[in-house]
């Protein structure tokens, strides 16, 4: 799912170590339309200022992950 043009909601919700303790890192409709907001207000924009990526670490992480 596309949060911005350049922004994914898998790159958001990404996790090695979700992945390797199956641990469910999926967010909530309210969770993502969080992220969208983010995406759409503060990354994106950043990332066209600076004409350059930005490399998410860690955008989201379920209260289970956490």
């Amino acid at each position: 799912m596309q949060l911005s043009a350049n922004f994914t909601l898998d790159e958001m919700t990404k996790s090695q170590t979700a992945t390797r303790l199956s641990i469910n890192n999926q967010p909530a409709k309210e969770e993502i339309e969080n992220m969208r907001q983010l995406c759409v207000h503060i990354l994106q924009p950043v990332r066209s200022f600076f004409a350059k990526p930005i490399i998410i670490s860690s955008g989201y992480r379920s209260p289970e992950l956490e």
